[in-house]
């Protein structure tokens, strides 16, 4: 049976077979050397309470980390000055300022310049009053030439590339962590800003991205609807409690539109890093199709009846839930599920927290991020190898997530097929059919064996596109460029001497992704027309591959395939055969029976078939009008007359007379 099903369905399906794709990112770090990117003058500050500064009481401070003289000027949201340093060098110069009730608002400009020339400008919101929220603190401020090589002693240091602007953030006096200017100070977020900023989040629809940095407030009305909604199944009083233990709050949207929401790591500042992101596509194809395991058997007695109902496991929104799988179909759950799984498969589980945070745009736009690789120049065969390695990695935990997705899925695909001895109507709304069947059989039993269809699926992993980016740990720093950009942003990152290097690195790394067989694909990027017109090196669009699974049966699909596994799922068809059984149930008086019977209506069914032959003989003797065929029809076939022989007698007998010659 499995033959027919794959010979003949499989035939059926192979022409119009339908794939489906789920698309997700993975990001490479990649090595560049220490002295390559360039250094900018940038500015961190530290907010911290000091016994020595008294209530009513602000203490500013500055100082620097080169031989040029600065200066530091923080004033009001109105622009009036509260205090004005200047720094030659040595130690920190601090000044204090008292009656702090004169200076209105909570935000505090301020702007440094070096040299006598402003350098940056830029604003604290102080999450409350000035005069309550700068009374017994100190604000510092620490200038100096970045980025710096990043390492454990100096993770502290902030670093950016916006055009070489110098860099902010918030440098915390315990972790000596940094939060990027635009978050509010951890000091700074009480209980009463976090609750603030989510009512206005949840019934307003308006961000505070001081608060909730991660978050993606939707722009169209349904989007929104579906957000606030979300929203709306939080516990305000959760939310407080994870940010003051240092997570943040995420949204991930799903490809059905609905949002859900997770807490993750606060970020930590890593320095100045360069990633290729990888964008990825898990297309699933499907093969065979045919039975798989037996899910029930019933036997029928002679002449028994029964009633039959096969019910799926579609029958209810739970079970569609926890039945769908990426391979053949797709759910909000099924979808969800599967990234957890890819997450869950990572061995470093630090880099979850950082992809998420470089992901945080994209999973609130319901694509997926797949993982988070990095490619050493320290390890066993170089950048390449390192880049190879990596890949595998990210390959091997994908495919054992779509594995353990699939299982799931497949297992709780149950199919059952319930007898009864009699027909009985059942109210509800359940998916389920209903059938009457009976053995008609007097001697032989009837069996019924019933069969789960099943479908294999090849689930394969190619790459289609290539991006180079920028981040240094925030997602505030994130910047994504296509390859064709690349020497733009280069340009902005890295010194002068050190663009080339870096440039043709990249192309390496690229240039050395291996498909399933091992071999590399030189034409996945383009550096020039046909004409021979040279071009900005670009992720060639219409580049494909082939893959042939195992029944013979090729697929083209974009990019390199990278890798591909096979899977059989259940699906929620079923097969039925049916067989006698061998024993007789009959003695040999009651078989004779039943062979006499068989006699007498073979004999009757004879009959009638001559009775029919004698009529088609008429009917064509009738259409040609041949009497003398007529008469032998007659003569043969027409039944002999029967007359009544008294009223015979009284027709055709004349007037009787006696003996005398009387008439009577």
């Amino acid at each position: 049976m499995a033959d027919l099903f794959a010979g003949v369905l499989e035939g059926v399906s192979g022409a119009v077979a339908e794939t489906t794709s789920f698309e997700g990112s993975h990001v490479l770090e990649l090595p560049v050397p220490d002295g390559a990117w360039l250094r900018d003058f940038g500015v961190t500050y530290r907010l911290e309470r000091r016994a020595e500064v008294a209530g009513g009481q602000f203490r500013l401070a500055l100082q620097g980390g080169t031989a040029m003289s600065l200066s530091c000027q923080v004033s009001t949201e109105d622009r009036r000055s509260i205090a004005q340093l200047s720094w030659m060098a040595g130690t920190a110069v601090t000044t204090d300022v008292e009656q702090l009730t004169r200076f209105g608002g909570r935000i505090l400009h301020v702007s440094v310049s070096i040299a006598g020339v402003d350098a940056v400008a830029f604003h604290l919101d102080m999450g409350a009053a000035l005069e309550n929220a700068l009374s017994g603190w100190q604000l510092a401020f620490f200038c100096g030439t970045m980025p710096i090589p990043a390492s454990a002693e100096n993770e502290q240091w902030p670093r950016g590339i916006n055009r070489r602007l110098f860099v902010v953030g918030h440098e915390d006096p315990v972790t000596h962590r940094i939060t990027p200017s635009c978050r509010t100070m951890p000091p700074l977020l009480s209980s009463a800003r976090i609750r603030q900023a989510f009512l206005d989040l949840r019934d307003l629809g308006v961000r505070t991205p001081g608060v909730f940095p991660l978050l993606e407030v939707p722009t169209d009305v349904a989007s929104m609807g579906a957000f606030r909604e979300a929203l709306g199944g939080i516990d305000m009083d959760g939310v407080i409690s994870e940010m003051h233990q240092g997570r943040q709050l995420t949204a991930t949207r799903t490809g059905g539109g609905a949002y859900t929401f997770r807490f993750v790591p606060d970020a930590r500042y890593t320095g100045p890093r360069l990633l290729l992101v990888e964008t990825y596509r898990l297309t699933s194809v499907p093969l065979r199709y045919g039975p798989g395991r037996v899910i029930k058997t019933f036997t029928l007695l002679p002449g028994e009846r029964t009633t039959m109902r096969v019910s799926t496991y579609k029958r209810s929104s739970q079970s569609i839930q926890s039945t769908s799988s990426v391979l053949d179909s797709t759910s909000d759950e099924s979808e969800r599920e599967f990234e957890q799984s890819v997450t869950a498969e990572q061995s470093d589980q630090s880099q979850s927290a950082k992809s998420f945070e470089y992901n945080a745009q994209a999973s609130a736009s319901a694509k997926g991020s797949w993982g988070w690789g990095s490619a050493s120049a320290s390890v066993s065969g170089g950048v390449e190898g390192s880049n190879t390695s990596a890949r595998q990695e990210f390959a091997k935990n994908l495919t054992s997530a779509v594995g353990k997705n699939a299982s799931r899925a497949s297992a709780r695909r149950e199919v059952s097929v319930d007898t009864s001895m009699d027909l009985k109507l059942e109210e509800g709304e359940e998916s389920a059919v209903e059938r009457t069947i009976e053995n008609i059989n007097t001697s032989r039993t009837l069996n019924f064996l019933f069969r789960q269809m099943n479908q294999e699926y090849a689930a394969v992993l190619h790459l289609v596109d290539v991006r180079v980016a920028f981040f240094s740990g925030h997602r505030e720093s994130r910047e994504e460029v296509p390859l064709a950009e690349m020497d733009s942003l280069l340009r902005r990152l890295l010194a002068e001497d050190q663009i080339t290097p870096v440039r043709q690195q990249i192309l390496r790394l690229i240039a050395a992704t291996r498909d399933l067989a091992g071999d590399t694909h030189p034409g996945f990027v383009r550096n020039g027309t046909p004409d021979g017109t040279d071009l900005a090196p670009a992720v060639d669009p219409t580049y494909t591959t082939d893959y042939t699974a195992p029944n013979g049966r090729t697929v083209t699909l974009p990019g390199i395939i990278t890798a591909a596994e096979h899977h059989v799922m259940r699906t929620d068809g079923i097969t039925v055969d049916a067989f006698l059984g061998e024993g007789q149930g009959l003695d040999a008086y009651s078989t004779g029976l039943q062979e006499q019977a068989l006699r007498s209506q073979a004999a009757d069914n004879l009959l009638k078939e001559r009775e029919a032959e004698r009529l088609q003989i008429a009917l064509e003797i009738a259409r040609d009008g041949d009497t003398r065929r007529a008469e032998a029809f007659r003569t043969l076939f027409m039944p002999t007359q029967i007359v009544n022989q008294i009223d015979h007698a009284a027709v055709n007998s004349g007037p009787r007379t006696n003996n005398a010659g009387e008439k009577n």
